[in-house]
């Protein structure tokens, strides 16, 4: 069997500290992620889908458990390591000091440099195809404090697709697109994953961009546990709204509640 790309077990997510500054916010028993996979994260607010996402990634130390990515332990891995096989993108924002968004996605190359040295052609390369993915092709000389909250999310996406990730982490990466948007956004999803072989988990609240973009879904129930892995193909809303605690014949018709 082929190792993949990461793989979970036994981990426990949440805060350390003393007493009861320590809190557990999530559980998960084992989960795997290969080459190709395209996964959407779905659980209720304050199920930890966020905190998950940066402790897979190295953002945030487990409290216990195991993290393996390449067969290595995520917390053996130099950090410029990790930078070239993980990218998280969160609700962070983009600088307040003006810079071009060609600039800004070409920040992107920083973990395959050495230092700061200039852009080779392979790098040239990889922004150029990070631009063409997320459709920005005409902001590239805009300056990045002058975008909507839409266009900041979608520099933000060129640039983690310019560090030619082996994993891709997005955290709510809808909120601020609208329906065209998150059309564009699943296509670019399926298409890089297809394509370059990585593998992508994107946390949502969008129901209907879980079930038509992505390939498997990982749900948190409100018990914090990982209570469905599977693919979409096989789900039935009767089994995802039990997972959020909606009764049965409760009336679901959209989204799970935010």
């Amino acid at each position: 069997m082929a190792v993949p790309l990461l793989e979970v077990s036994n981990l426990v997510t949440g805060y350390s500290g003393r007493g009861a500054s320590a809190a557990a916010v999530s559980a998960i028993a084992s989960m795997r992620l290969a080459p190709h996979d395209l996964v959407c994260l779905l659980g209720p607010n304050g199920a930890g889908k966020s905190t998950l996402l940066r402790t897979l990634c190295g953002l945030q130390a487990p409290l216990s458990g195991s993290i393996r990515v390449n067969d290595r332990r995520l917390e053996h891995m130099p950090s410029r390591e990790r930078a070239r096989v993980l990218t998280y993108v969160g609700s962070e924002t983009v600088p307040a000091s003006p810079i071009r968004v060609h600039e800004f996605v070409a920040l992107g190359r920083y973990p395959h440099r050495a230092g700061w040295s200039a852009l080779r052609s392979r790098d040239h390369r990889a922004i150029e195809q990070a631009i063409e993915d997320a459709g920005i092709g005409t902001m590239v000389d805009r300056d990045v404090t002058r975008l909507s909250d839409g266009e900041r999310q979608r520099i933000l996406l060129a640039r983690a697709l310019a560090q030619e990730p082996r994993i891709l982490f997005l955290d709510e990466p809808t909120a601020h697109l609208d329906i065209v948007q998150r059309r564009r956004l699943a296509s670019t999803l399926q298409a890089v994953v297809a394509r370059d072989g990585m593998a992508v988990v994107a946390s949502t609240h969008d129901l209907d961009f879980a079930l038509g973009a992505c390939q498997r879904l990982w749900v948190l129930d409100r018990s914090r546990r990982l209570c469905i892995d599977a693919r979409t193909s096989g789900l039935d809303r009767a089994s995802i709204d039990a997972a959020f605690g909606i009764p049965a014949g409760g009336g679901s018709t959209g989204a799970p509640p935010d």
